[in-house]
């Protein structure tokens, strides 16, 4: 079980914390071996208390992860504010109207395709880092205090101009999760961004929330596949290629007119009962194989 000071979690809630945890210590390949091991797991406000399965390795694994660092954000903040300063002018351009993410997207994947430019692909991955950066820093909601400071300087401070006006969909907070999504990838792994997720979207199921949202969900895995590939030196110019031509979301967000929408507990726990259920798991398959099969995500998809 999970406890929150003296509150025991809701069930579904304890596995999401107790998955999550481990994502953000660990690498992926770590993070199930660790979650099975945790028996019990208490958060208070000053400390958090874990009762696991005796191993060793695991003991000094959690120290390790416990006392690193800081990630490095690994990409220079001049460089990527050059990007932040393309997105801060055309959002000023904009004056207020609303306007898709794809303007947002052309504009610092044209830019990272032409500093690219013949050089090598590990140019075109640096590009591209800084440009999801500039991307997250303006759209997303990832505190990144060091980064900001750094970019957001002289005519750049301040919040970011008509940045809620940006939509796909003609949802902006779908926006802000790809972007907040991508920025855990970079500075992170795939797993925590899921997972993080997935408690947003259980979150919402409670009194007063907005509901769990199937295309929430889709939002944020876009933006972890698209950080995935455009980090990757065997598609980082595919990346730029797309979305430097891009006009239309559909080119990297998929369609779910066929899933629920809108999902408060009850109803999500009558159809799919957990996050661990095969009713569930399933969901999510088709969603990953619908983004997967999307021109941004799939050479193949372009030649059709």
């Amino acid at each position: 079980y999970v406890k929150a000071g003296e509150q025991q979690l809701p069930d579904m809630m304890g596995q999401l914390v107790a998955r999550l945890l481990p994502l953000f210590l660990f690498e992926t390949a770590k993070s199930d071996e660790i979650s099975a091991a945790i028996l019990t797991l208490r958060l208070t406000e000053n400390d958090m208390g874990v009762q696991y399965r005796a191993n060793a390795d695991l003991a000094n694994q959690l120290f390790t992860a416990l006392t690193r660092n800081t990630p490095d954000w690994a990409a220079p903040p001049e460089k990527v504010r050059l990007y932040y300063t393309r997105l801060h002018a055309l959002g000023i351009a904009f004056q207020d109207r609303r306007y898709p993410v794809t303007d947002m997207l052309r504009e610092i994947f044209s830019l990272a395709q032409a500093r690219s430019g013949t050089k090598g692909d590990a140019t075109a991955v640096m590009e591209n880092r800084a440009a999801l950066l500039a991307f997250a820093l303006y759209f997303g909601d990832l505190p990144m205090p060091h980064l900001a400071a750094a970019v957001r300087t002289a005519a750049l401070a301040g919040p970011p101009p008509n940045a809620r006006a940006v939509r796909i969909q003609g949802r902006h907070d779908l926006v802000q999760h790809l972007a907040t999504s991508a920025a855990l990838q970079i500075t992170g792994n795939s797993g925590l961004a899921n997972a993080l997720g997935e408690i947003k979207e259980f979150t919402d199921t409670a009194p007063g929330g907005t509901g769990f949202s199937f295309a929430d969900l889709a939002a944020g895995r876009v933006g972890t596949l698209l950080a995935q590939q455009a980090l990757d030196p065997l598609t980082a110019r595919h990346v730029q290629q797309q979305l430097a031509e891009t006009r239309n979301a559909r080119d990297f967000f998929p369609r779910l007119d066929d899933f629920p929408q809108v999902l408060q507990q009850a109803d999500f726990e009558r159809i799919y009962r957990d996050f661990d259920s095969p009713p569930y798991q399933a969901a999510i398959a088709e969603i990953d194989a619908r983004i997967q099969s999307l021109p941004l995500f799939s050479p193949q998809a372009n030649n059709h």
